[in-house]
Parts: C-alpha cells; sequence; structure tokens
C-alpha cells in the first residue's frame, strides 16, 4: 500500500477556497484509490510583536485536529513580523521560513509521494525531494500564480525552481495554466479541475420556499455576491451593478453580500444611503452558504482575477442563475454568453445580463468535467504511474 502525504497552507477557522478544495481531493482519491493519504496543514501562532496584530488560531498547540472526517496533522510555525514585512511587504527571501521548513523535512522521509498545494506546501514538497528524492506533484489554485508582480524576483524565482522539478504540476483551470506557462514557462503541466461538493444541490420547492420565507425575501428577487471582500474579487465594481440593476429592474429586489475581508467598508459606504436594501452577511460556514444560494436568483462574481470560480458552479448547482467577468477560469464555467470583458462597459453589459435574468429563468448547464469523482481518478492515474 502507498503512503501519500498531502501538505497546504491555510486557515482550518474558515473551510472554504483552498482548504475545502484540499479537503474534497483527499476525500475523492481515498475513494478510488487504496493510497494511505496523511494530510499536513501548516499554521502560523502569533510570536513576539505579531502578537499584537494578530489573534492565535482557535487550534493553538493542538498537533492533529479532526475536520469533516479528516485527521490534519498541525505542523506550526512562528508568525514573525520581521519575516512578514521581508516576505509580504518587500517579497524578498524570508528568513526564519525557509529555516522553519528545512526543520520539518525529516517528518516526510517516508512517505512514496507528496502533493502539495500551493506556494509554501510546494516549498516543503521541493525540500524534501531535494534531500531524499521523493516524487512529488504541485495544485496551484490562483493568486500564487495570477497575483505576482515582475518585481517579487523570489517568488518568482523559487516558484520556476518548483515547476520544474514536479512531477506534474496541476492548475484548477487552463486559464491559470496558460497564466503559468507565460510567467514561468513550460514543464509538466495539467489541469485538474474542482468538483462541486455535495452540500449544494437544489432543495425541494417547499423547502426553498421556507428559506426564503426565513431570510425575509419572500416575493423578492436576491442578487448575490458570495467570496472574499478583497481588491482581487473587483468589490468596488458591486455598488455601480446594484445601481443599475435598480434603474432596469422595477420589481421588489434585495442584494446580498457574503464574505468578510478588507474591503467590507466599501460596500458599507457605497450603499448606506441608497434606496434598496444590500444585505452583508460577513463570513458564513458552507452550509449556511447552501441554504442562502437556495434563495439567490442570480450570482455574479466580477473578479479581476480567478483561479476557477467555484462558488459559480455552486450557485448553479442550487438552482440560480450566475455570471461574471472575462477573468481566469471564468468564462471556463459559465461561457461566453455570460461573461463580460473588465471594460468601461463592464458595469452596464453584465448588469443587463443579470436583468435578463431575473426576468427570465434559464437552467444554465453544468459542464460533467466539474467533477471531483473525475479529477480523483485522473490524479490517481498520475500517481499510480510513478509509483509502480
Amino acid at each position: 500500500m502507498k503512503h501519500i502525504a498531502v501538505i497546504f497552507e491555510g486557515s482550518l477557522k474558515n473551510i472554504t477556497g483552498l482548504v475545502n478544495a484540499v479537503f474534497n481531493r483527499v476525500q475523492h482519491l481515498k475513494s478510488v484509490s487504496d493510497f494511505t493519504i496523511d494530510v499536513y496543514d501548516i499554521l502560523s501562532y502569533p510570536f513576539g510583536l505579531t502578537k499584537l496584530i494578530h489573534k492565535p488560531s482557535k487550534y493553538a498547540k493542538k498537533k492533529t485536529v479532526e475536520i469533516e472526517g479528516l485527521t490534519v496533522n498541525i505542523l506550526w510555525r512562528k508568525d514573525l513580523l520581521f519575516d512578514d514585512i521581508i516576505n509580504y511587504k518587500l517579497h524578498k527571501k524570508p528568513l526564519y521560513l525557509d529555516r522553519y521548513l528545512k526543520q520539518q523535512v525529516p517528518l516526510f522521509s517516508k512517505y512514496d509521494l507528496i502533493s502539495a498545494h500551493a506556494f509554501v506546501g510546494a516549498k516543503l514538497a521541493h525540500m524534501v525531494h531535494e534531500r531524499y528524492g521523493t516524487p512529488f506533484f504541485v495544485t496551484w489554485h490562483g493568486s500564487e500564480i495570477h497575483s505576482l508582480m515582475p518585481s517579487w524576483h523570489y517568488q518568482i524565482n523559487t516558484t520556476r525552481k518548483i515547476m520544474g522539478k514536479a512531477e506534474c504540476n496541476f492548475f484548477v483551470s487552463k486559464a491559470l495554466k496558460d497564466c503559468a506557462e507565460e510567467v514561468f514557462g513550460s514543464y509538466k503541466n495539467d489541469v485538474l479541475y474542482d468538483g462541486i461538493d455535495p452540500i449544494f444541490y437544489r432543495y425541494d420547492e417547499g423547502e426553498r420556499l421556507n428559506l426564503r420565507e426565513k431570510y425575509q425575501v419572500k416575493g423578492k428577487k436576491v442578487v448575490a455576491f458570495v467570496g472574499n471582500l478583497k481588491p482581487v474579487k473587483n468589490i468596488v465594481s458591486l455598488p455601480p451593478i446594484f445601481d443599475t440593476i435598480v434603474e432596469n429592474y422595477h420589481q421588489p429586489i434585495e442584494f446580498w453580500v457574503i464574505g468578510s475581508g478588507e474591503e467590507r467598508n466599501i460596500i458599507e459606504e457605497l450603499t448606506t444611503s441608497k434606496p434598496y436594501h444590500v444585505k452583508l452577511w460577513g463570513y458564513q460556514q458552507k452550509e449556511t452558504v447552501a441554504d442562502l444560494l437556495q434563495c439567490v436568483d442570480v450570482l455574479l462574481l466580477p473578479s479581476k482575477e480567478e483561479g476557477l470560480g467555484l462558488v459559480l458552479l455552486e450557485a448553479i448547482s442550487c438552482g440560480a442563475n450566475a455570471v461574471g467577468s472575462n477573468a481566469g477560469g471564468i468564462p471556463e464555467v459559465l461561457g461566453e454568453s455570460d461573461t463580460f470583458d473588465l471594460d468601461n462597459q463592464f458595469v452596464e453589459n453584465i448588469s443587463n445580463r443579470i436583468v435578463y435574468y431575473l426576468n427570465n429563468k434559464i437552467e444554465q448547464p453544468l459542464k460533467p468535467v466539474f467533477s471531483w469523482e473525475k479529477t480523483a481518478k485522473k490524479e490517481k492515474e498520475y500517481y499510480d504511474n510513478i509509483m509502480i
């Protein structure tokens, strides 16, 4: 029986995005293989001056936690203000992080293969490969590829070295793969699409009606954004889109913003005095998001960059229509007719499409390629070829 280590770095407080994808990948890979799979999460804890800035994790000092049926081994590292400044502000080689990762390498000496996710996980996997020759694969999810600036020489050069040594680099969309090849060059690359968590499906009509009553939107249309409130998500475009929709749709309507992040204040400031209602939900567990999506008529994702846009698949699965920007992997999910260029006409064009869906309920097809089962089988084939 082959022994695999999965390594990633991500908050266990909010099981979304990359962390949610890792958990689903592991669970489905287990279902189609006899691999023994151990999961490792690199989590930081505030140390020194960072204690004044960051709160400690609720899992502080725990070595393992059980989440969604998986045992997660936690590798704790110090969150040092000096390293944060060097890495995230100056984009230079962090001093402590590299030393810390080298200390973790012996933990992985007995594994047959390593599956790493994103930059820090990939860096550790590369170090293990350099010492023990262990084959490794890396999955790149988005921002660590599409949001790099040309001046970030450390990240770019290190990522290029890692990609060159990986058995294969997986990307969550063709667009992300193309972006990576343009920046880093062509190595052994492939696309492994994310699937849809089974919690996201269309409930029966009675339950959907009850949820509309519960959330006080019975008799109204709901247009929603779901995601992190960060600049890359193009949050500043939401208020003008809401304005334009209201100008052209004259029936009862409500706007929901589901998620948390640094740009929440933008939504609050720009929508406070509007003649329509904008509800800010903050971060919600995925079970609640699944309930909320039963009430959503149209979901919009106006991102400047996007690895894939999994929330679009989730919304459509729950019975909503979805539209987005022509960025990253979004067109791979929605197609050309429901994605719009981020130009001077973007707000008008996407708003018109939303109004069209508010007036005309049309089912959007889900492409069969977005399947965790298919992804797991493809991933297994890669690993089987290496661990003969």
